[in-house]
């Protein structure tokens, strides 16, 4: 289930400033951990994280905007992938320090394609390095896993074509799919949404531009054109 808002009473600018700040000292603390992973350092930097995950939890989509946002993600999603990610509800990260654990759990409302609500791969930190100590297996409902039942009498559906879902539920114990979601994007989780947020917003403007454009009952010569200042 995805956590709650804390009900913080600031008005959207006093948010958005506060966690621009926290993100900051976010990277202030990560440049700390280069220096010194010591459990002291990565407490500091969970301490900040949930600082910050506590005020944007409020902001409806967050994780799923901060995820379509990140091209070193989006490659590793096909159309099956894209499908499945609409029931994507939230993403946190959380470390054990007595075992120098990170978990990292990914959220699902209910959905037709597996029974999860949280799928949680575990990694045990040695030296800033990522290795994958425990995962969730993957509960696919029926028709929608990677291996059907041959001796099922029901018509064969093609099998899925995912990547980002197959990794989620696999065995690779040191990938960059982790590292990437470990420390790029999730200590840079408002910056990238607010990238995505300014992005739909220049769509939306520019297709409202050309619909005006499209009804207008002007001839539209090459003199007409509308050019952004940069």
């Amino acid at each position: 289930m995805a956590r709650e808002s804390t009900g913080s009473t600031c008005s959207i600018e006093e948010s958005t400033e506060k966690i621009i700040e926290i993100e900051k000292n976010i990277q202030k603390q990560m440049r700390a951990l280069a220096d010194d992973p010591s459990k002291k350092n990565w407490k500091r930097l969970f301490a900040l994280f949930q600082e910050r995950d506590d005020i944007v939890i409020a902001i409806p989509d967050f994780w799923f905007n901060v995820i379509q946002s990140e091209e070193k993600i989006l490659q590793h999603f096909t159309d099956d992938d894209f499908e499945i990610l609409n029931s994507f509800d939230d993403l946190e990260l959380s470390f054990i320090p007595e075992e120098m654990i990170i978990k990292v759990e990914f959220k699902f409302r209910s959905n037709p394609y597996f029974t999860n609500h949280v799928i949680c791969r575990k990694y045990s930190l040695k030296k800033n390095r990522l290795r994958l100590s425990t995962l969730t297996p993957i509960n696919w409902k029926k028709g929608h896993g990677s291996v059907e039942n041959k001796d099922d009498k029901e018509e064969i559906k093609p099998k899925p074509r995912r990547m980002f879902f197959d990794w989620l539920g696999s065995l690779n114990q040191l990938d960059e799919m982790a590292h990437w979601i470990v420390f790029k994007m999730y200590p840079n989780a408002f910056k990238m949404f607010s990238r995505a947020e300014a992005s739909d917003f220049q769509t939306t403007r520019n297709s409202s531009i050309l619909s005006e454009a499209e009804n207008s009952p002007f001839e539209q010569t090459p003199c007409d054109t509308i050019t952004e200042q940069a």
